[in-house]
């Protein structure tokens, strides 16, 4: 499926009742990158609510959320931006922000001080949680840009191409999705019979982590390639998954 025919199924699917879209930017058992700005236009067209759960995206593709401009967006900044776990962000168009409600009610909430926001009266500060995670994405940013990121995910991309296409024609398995789908993350068919339990004894056995997947009642391997891989890291993943596939 390319990109146009994937935007034809979206709009033959709208109708009347339609009032929100979610869609994944990223999607994690897939490792596709959807075209949803083209996805949130037609949203615009037809007055639809856009929801855009953008994970994998930050550090990982160009992510401009002005020029999307969705009605919502969540990232994630420990995936790719190498933040500490648990970091991550909510875009929520202001119009839109009053309807939002913290699943923790703590400071700010029905404020008697509030602010000029209550999107950030009710959502910055929960309970006892800890903010200094948080704190590190300036620094973070600034890591990024000193040490040039879209170039080297630029060549992260390149690297995953290529293990794309050694691992599929070396142990002759499928690879979903087209190259104008992928960035650093490729899935691959791959007969499983526990995914979890198995994935366990692939790390034990090769001390290699990625991701075993069951979805849609079939079974996945998925690779990522970040600024620490290298040609020989996959090429020793193709002999592990040869000789794990033979056990």
């Amino acid at each position: 499926m390319d990109k146009q025919k994937f935007i034809d199924c979206f709009k033959k699917a709208i109708n009347k009742h339609t009032k929100i879209i979610f869609l994944s930017h990223i999607t994690s058992a897939t490792a596709l990158i959807f075209p949803v700005k083209e996805i949130i236009e037609l949203a615009k067209k037809n007055n639809i609510l856009t929801i855009i759960d953008g994970a994998h995206v930050p550090a990982h593709i160009y992510l401009d959320i002005r020029k999307l401009d969705p009605d919502f967006y969540c990232g994630a900044c420990h995936k790719w931006m190498c933040s500490p776990k648990g970091v991550a962000f909510l875009y929520v168009k202001e119009e839109f922000q009053k309807m939002m409600e913290p699943l923790v009610v703590s400071w700010g909430y029905e404020a008697e001080n509030a602010s000029h926001s209550q999107f950030l009266d009710y959502m910055q500060w929960q309970g006892t949680n800890d903010v200094s995670a948080y704190l590190t994405v300036p620094d973070t940013i600034q890591f990024l840009e000193k040490h040039d990121w879209k170039e080297k995910a630029t060549k992260c991309k390149e690297l995953n191409l290529w293990a794309k296409n050694e691992i599929s024609s070396q142990l002759n398995i499928n690879a979903l999705g087209r190259d104008e789908f992928l960035g650093q993350m490729t899935t691959f068919s791959f007969p499983l019979d526990d995914t979890i339990e198995q994935q366990m004894e692939f790390y034990k056995k090769y001390k290699i982590q990625i991701p075993f997947i069951k979805w849609n009642e079939q079974t996945f391997f998925r690779i990522s390639s970040q600024v620490y891989n290298s040609k020989e890291d996959f090429i020793y993943l193709i002999e592990s998954l040869r000789e794990f596939k033979s056990i």
